[in-house]
């Protein structure tokens, strides 16, 4: 069991929850990269979409070049498939984003 979340058990078979700041831009990581590592810590996925119109996304690019040509809802899944098979996607209400459920592939 590994200590940084007791509760829960082991990372590989707990849903990992990620969204909120966009991993891409905050940290420069392609989704291909981010896919990857969540095979390493998850069997399942719970993952936010969150598009550039997005207010929390705006903030990020208001600082930097946006030099983020990759960063559509099409390459995010086209990314994460390579690794995870998506299971359901939900638009949230009033917003642009998209909430997604997926299992790695075998």
């Amino acid at each position: 069991m590994h200590s940084a979340c007791p509760d829960l058990g082991v990372f590989g078979t707990t849903p990992i929850v990620a969204g909120g700041i966009p991993l891409d831009i905050s940290n420069n990581l392609p989704f291909d990269k981010i896919a990857k590592f969540f095979t390493h810590v998850c069997h399942s996925l719970i993952i936010e979409f969150i598009p550039k119109t997005d207010s929390q996304v705006q903030v990020l690019l208001a600082s930097r070049e946006d030099i983020f040509t990759d960063y559509t809802k099409e390459q995010f899944e086209v990314s994460f498939s390579k690794y995870f098979s998506i299971e359901n996607s939900t638009d949230i209400q009033n917003s642009e984003r998209t909430l997604y459920l997926m299992q790695k592939k075998k």
